[in-house]
């Protein structure tokens, strides 16, 4: 039953982000058009560097859509390990390794061409290349943001894509009204700076990515991840049950989690009734909580109540036995007595 749910909440998130196909498209033609404006018309490192944050936009995207694919497929519902999704993080760092040292080349052959002087401004018209850049990083992420919102759908790749698109859509706003200003005032080292903004800027985004697939490939997962997930979790465990969590331990699969949850139930409990709580919470877990993909639910006995019981009954007994050795002790007393008495 808890597998069924799973896989029922993956083909959900499949199909809310289908809209991932067409940002991925989207993302591929405005990086080709960057690379073909900067080669054939404008050779701005500006238009360059725009060109390569749409192509980790349009490669990160991409991988999303591959796991998902994998994801829907029957290898997965019919036996495979959830341990699949984490293709989705090791693309990922593959991206980040590959664009951190193209991107490193370019600031430094533009830290070189400000040193000596060669930089000129670009023309005007590469601001509607930026402009346009913007404008559609803004819908972008504005899209992302609402179905992952109202649908309550969480995919990690997706949330931190999210969050980039909007500062993407500062970067390029800047950098287009940058070449507009460097063209009418004809002093290029505003554009040329805001090359090297943007490609400091680009560095910390892929910086981020890698991080966080680094730890989700390991299966530690990044802490406000971690902390997200064990929130939500201890939130299901208080409105379903009374009993006092012992254990939350959480290892991560890409974007989804593994839940391994210890509770201390009452003593009395039977092995059948403790199974059956078992299997209904961990459904509810997987049913409630938007990360999780798999939970495992142990109940022990409470330590305090075992502790507890074990002590008092030990002290009654100990006092019963006191009492009683008193009472033997007292009858042969009065048996010495009474024989003396006698003699």
């Amino acid at each position: 039953m808890v597998r069924k749910i799973a896989v029922r909440k993956v083909l959900r998130i499949a199909r809310e982000l289908r809209f991932v196909s067409v940002v991925v498209i989207a993302s591929f033609i405005l990086a080709a058009l960057g690379f073909a404006l900067y080669l054939v018309y404008v050779p701005s490192l500006v238009v360059l560097m725009e060109g390569f944050v749409w192509l980790i936009e349009g490669i990160s995207f991409f991988s999303l859509m591959v796991v998902l694919k994998i994801a829907t497929s029957r290898a997965v519902f019919y036996g495979s390990r959830y341990e699949i999704f984490r293709s989705e993080s090791f693309a990922a760092i593959l991206v980040s390794i590959v664009a951190t040292v193209i991107v490193c080349l370019n600031i430094a052959h533009s830290i070189g061409m400000l040193i000596n002087g060669t930089y000129r401004p670009s023309l005007i018209g590469a601001s509607t290349y930026l402009l346009g850049s913007a404008i559609l990083s803004y819908i972008m992420s504005s899209k992302c943001r609402a179905v992952l919102e109202s649908r309550k759908v969480f995919i990690l790749t997706a949330k931190t894509m999210e969050s980039k698109l909007r500062l993407d859509a500062l970067f390029e706003l800047g950098a287009g009204v940058a070449i507009i200003v460097s063209n009418v005032f004809n002093t290029p080292i505003i554009e040329n700076g805001i090359a090297i903004a943007m490609g400091v800027y680009v560095l910390w985004g892929v910086a981020t990515i890698a991080r966080d697939s680094f730890l989700n490939l390991i299966g530690i997962g990044p802490k406000e991840h971690i902390e997200r997930t064990r929130r939500n979790v201890i939130a299901v465990i208080k409105s379903i049950t009374r009993f006092r969590i012992r254990k939350l331990l959480i290892e991560t699969f890409g974007s989804f989690a593994e839940i391994e949850l210890w509770l201390e139930a009452p003593p009395n409990l039977t092995l059948r009734q403790a199974y059956r709580y078992a299997v209904s919470i961990a459904r509810e877990v997987v049913l409630r909580v938007p990360e999780a993909i798999r939970a495992l639910v142990v109940i022990v006995p409470q330590t305090s109540s075992v502790g507890t019981t074990h002590r008092g009954y030990y002290r009654r007994l100990s006092k019963r036995a006191r009492r009683i050795d008193s009472d033997v002790k007292t009858r042969q007393t009065q048996h010495r007595n009474s024989d003396s008495v006698k003699s």
